[in-house]
């Protein structure tokens, strides 16, 4: 079993960072924001999700927003707390070190970090 998301699971996260920072987080691209909510929950087969492993779900998220950026701002920043909090609440929560989530983000902004690689990486940062 998997924790599934929506879009309604993604504008909580993104209202809870417009509470705590008091900034505001403009959706750009709904299609992008859709994008990622539909690719992390890509079943290849009905009722069988294609990524099955957490932090593949997770690096999902962080890579879909760096890339196909659907917020005005801060999509870098909003994805790495996406994939925090899926982590998280997978059962799996993590614990990056210093600079690692904006260097995991920019990796994926720049193309130098596939899924795969960003899937380990986010692996090797879980607590127990």
């Amino acid at each position: 079993m998997y924790l599934s998301i929506d879009p309604r699971w993604v504008a909580e996260s993104l209202t809870q960072f417009e509470q705590q920072f008091g900034r505001e987080t403009y959706i750009e691209d709904w299609g992008a924001l859709a994008a990622a909510v539909f690719r992390h929950s890509y079943e290849l087969t009905a009722g069988e999700p294609f990524y099955e492993e957490v932090p593949t779900r997770a690096a999902i998220l962080l890579q879909m927003f760096v890339v196909t950026a659907p917020l005005k701002d801060y999509n870098a920043l909003l994805g790495s707390a996406l994939a925090i909090r899926y982590m998280h609440e997978s059962g799996q929560p993590i614990k990056p070190s210093g600079q690692a989530m904006a260097d995991l983000a920019a990796g994926f902004r720049e193309g130098r970090v596939s899924l795969r690689a960003g899937a380990a990486q986010l692996r090797s940062w879980v607590v127990s």
